[in-house]
């Protein structure tokens, strides 16, 4: 798998989403995973931002339920935003609620 495509996947976008994100041809994006493409400079700092926006939330969401702890009930379902002026999608706000809950695990 390249580089590319696990960032991808690891911000919540699969090649569809990606497209979206973007905003280029899914076959742009299957080129760019596949390796047969560089992806410019400007893509990656779109990536850069998510990631650090899907970070912040966990964040943000880590501290919470340090403060008030999480019934183990609700593990399955977690959702992590930080920023209400720019929310995360979906896709990136569960995998920064699961960030969450993992750092709180860890740190117990």
């Amino acid at each position: 798998m390249s580089t590319f495509k696990t960032a991808c996947f690891i911000c919540g976008l699969n090649l569809v989403r990606a497209a979206r994100f973007f905003d280029v041809n899914p076959n742009t994006v299957k080129r760019w995973f596949q390796n047969k493409a560089e992806p410019p400079q400007g893509v990656w700092t779109m990536l850069a931002e998510r990631f650090a926006q899907i970070d912040d939330a966990a964040d943000h969401c880590e501290h919470v339920f340090a403060l008030n702890g999480i019934h183990p009930n609700a593990w399955s379902n977690l959702e992590a935003t930080f920023d209400s002026n720019d929310p995360l999608p979906k896709e990136p706000a569960e995998i920064a609620g699961a960030m969450a809950l993992l750092r709180v695990l860890v740190n117990e």
